[in-house]
């Protein structure tokens, strides 16, 4: 065989190994490309969901706590904000199908109420017209409750405020910490650290079982829309936990979304419902113009980028919406 021949041979291997290597990272930049624009989707529907949270607060449910963390919160409308702007973000809101797909790689949202959270997992449950059907509902209220070695109950609350029971007196009492720990046989009531970090543990562990419980049941839901990923409870940082316990708020997982490549999505949100939270700040374009408004401005424009403050909005291109 000719020099030449060898040569053509070697240029061909080549070039097929160049080409392999140029669409393997093609897929990488087009996997990286989806999932930041899924981060902005996911992180725009939990912060509104969680702003959501207090719409429509009753002042007269909030008469006896006394504390600025107690709220009537809005669940209603905090899924329905989750939902309406995730559809609108994943370009989903005329295709109720591709939606409905979508949604089986979410396996559990959860509201952090003050007295206990709820969760929206899958499930069956029949309709008015007696037909079976599957999709998020919410669950029963899960209480942040803790018993003692001497049998003693205390429901805990998001700040100090309990409900606990003494079964050496058999009397339940409520009331701030520092106001029913005199009038109840219960040691933990009367060690202010002590009760702070027991709260914290409490609560955290009771919302860390159940998110695993119903992450782990919803592949049994996933398998029979064709989903053959494994959910599996993502590990959250410290700060993100004693984040979700601090206030109401909302948190979403999303996991199993294919990217093509082999990649595939994997990620959660957490949002905070008090104004006095963190603001992010919009990316839209309108009229092929670039704008950029605070998620708490009102506006509804699909968000194609998030950013931590005005600057860096700014130095993408994008100008203050008013």
């Amino acid at each position: 065989m000719k020099i030449t021949n060898f040569g053509i041979i070697f240029i061909l291997i080549l070039s097929g190994l160049w080409f392999s290597q140029y669409m393997k990272e093609k897929q990488i930049e087009k996997a990286n490309e989806l999932s930041r624009r899924y981060n902005t989707a996911l992180t725009v529907s939990v912060d509104n969901a969680a702003l959501s949270l207090l719409t429509n607060i009753q002042q007269e449910y909030e008469a006896g706590y006394g504390s600025n963390k107690f709220t009537s919160a809005n669940r209603k409308e905090a899924i329905e904000q989750f939902n309406k702007t995730f559809a609108m973000n994943f370009n989903q809101e005329e295709n109720s199908i591709a939606l409905g797909v979508l949604k089986t790689y979410i396996p559990l949202m959860a509201i952090i109420d003050y007295k206990g959270f709820y969760i929206y997992a899958m499930d069956d449950y029949k309709n008015s017209k007696n037909e079976l059907l599957t999709k998020h509902v919410e669950m029963p209220i899960k209480p942040y409750s803790y018993k003692d070695k001497q049998g003693n109950l205390i429901s805990f609350t998001l700040d100090d405020y309990v409900i606990a029971y003494d079964k050496s007196q058999n009397k339940w009492n409520e009331g701030f910490r520092e106001e029913i720990k005199d009038e109840l046989n219960i040691p933990l009531l009367k060690d202010a650290k002590l009760f702070e970090s027991v709260r914290r543990s409490t609560i955290l562990n009771v919302i860390q079982n159940d998110l695993e419980y119903y992450i782990n049941r919803h592949n049994t839901y996933a398998k029979r829309f064709g989903v053959s990923y494994t959910f599996t409870l993502p590990i959250l940082s410290k700060e993100d936990w004693d984040n979700t316990i601090d206030d109401i708020g909302f948190i979403s997982f999303i996991q199993g979304v294919p990217l093509g490549g082999g990649h595939v999505y994997n990620n959660y949100a957490l949002g905070g419902s008090r104004i006095t939270k963190k603001h992010y700040y919009y990316g839209t374009v309108i009229n092929g113009r670039k704008y950029y408004y605070r998620d708490d401005s009102g506006h509804s424009y699909k968000a194609d980028e998030v950013f931590p403050n005005q600057k860096e909005a700014v130095k993408k291109g994008y100008f203050p919406l008013r």
